[in-house]
């Protein structure tokens, strides 16, 4: 299993590197399309480009509404400030992207920087069923097996949970896909592939992600997420890369690209590479959406890029509903 995701807003300045990678005619082994997680905070979103991801079956999730700095202020944010990030960006999410609430089940506090008891208890009261933001995996890199997704049924050691502040109590049921170190091409760690050494060349970008990925589909198999910031593709040969990555991982009839949420289900339910073109939760009956019920908020629309005939937005606005036709 491999997780693609994206942290931070949405807007017309990375829809095109969205559209890339999610263009139609990319399947997994049981014929549907792949799909990632974004994972969005308030600042610089434009809302009406959310539920276009979500109609084309992109998981999207919370990422806070301010995203502030700096980044220690996550770390004492009280439960009522947690409870007002949070809650408060799955409301903008629901109100002005018109993301149905029960489909918004994932939270990734930013920076990685945790809080602790109050953001957890935050989480746990607001009903989200997991959170990605724990960090872990060997800081240089060795032959220790990557860790599988688990539950904060009891309170996480150290392996799991190396830097803090980390909760101290269990929350029961609630998830935690971790986020697991990467290794560049000279041993050294980071916590995301954007943060490693940076790769001249896209053929070695490349062979940066192959090498991830080879250390989980030849150990243990633990879920692989390549969670990364948007604005990586500003480099474009990064882009290239993540792009030759996907068209290598589709070409392998027991790797699948799915989202955290379909991680989980699997987790609930372990279901054999024999028995998995049958698996429901990671069907696509049904999951994209109509793209006659793009969501169209008033109010998103005031608060949002203004539009302009001669600017590059009308274009970029055409192309994401032929994209969710074209792939319905």
């Amino acid at each position: 299993m491999v997780m693609l995701t994206f942290d931070d807003e949405i807007s017309a300045a990375y829809y095109g590197y969205f559209q890339r990678l999610f263009r139609p005619g990319r399947y997994n082994p049981n014929g549907c399309p792949f799909r990632g997680a974004m994972y969005v905070s308030g600042d610089g979103t434009d809302y009406n480009l959310v539920y276009p991801m979500y109609a084309m079956g992109n998981e999207i999730a919370c990422h806070t509404v301010s995203h502030r700095f700096p980044h220690t202020w996550w770390a004492n944010a009280s439960y009522e400030e947690y409870i007002q990030e949070i809650v408060g960006m799955r409301d903008n999410l629901v109100e002005l992207a018109g993301v149905p609430r029960k489909d918004i089940k994932g939270f990734r506090v930013p920076f990685l920087q945790l809080g602790g008891d109050n953001m957890y208890q935050a989480i746990y009261d607001a009903g989200f069923e997991y959170d990605t933001s724990m960090f872990t995996g060997p800081v240089w890199e060795g032959s220790e097996d990557p860790v599988w997704p688990f539950t904060l049924d009891f309170v996480p050691d150290q392996k799991y949970c190396q830097h803090g502040p980390c909760p101290t109590k269990s929350y029961p049921g609630l998830w935690e896909i971790p986020v697991k170190r990467w290794y560049g091409m000279d041993g050294h760690s980071c916590a995301m592939p954007d943060g490693c050494t940076v790769l001249a060349t896209a053929e070695e970008t490349l062979e940066f992600l192959r090498k991830n990925f080879y250390r989980y589909y030849n150990s243990n198999r633990a879920p692989l997420g390549v969670f990364v910031h948007a604005r990586w593709f500003h480099t474009e040969h990064h882009l290239d890369a993540v792009d030759m990555f996907i068209d290598e991982l589709i070409q392998m009839d027991d790797v699948w690209i799915v989202t955290p949420s379909q991680v989980i289900e699997w987790m609930k339910k372990p279901t054999s590479i024999y028995d998995i073109q049958f698996f429901e939760p990671w069907s696509c009956d049904g999951s994209m959406k109509d793209a006659s019920q793009c969501y169209r908020n008033p109010l998103a629309l005031a608060s949002s890029y203004k539009v302009d005939i001669t600017s590059s937005y009308l274009s970029i606005y055409l192309s994401i509903y032929l994209s969710i036709y074209l792939s319905i």
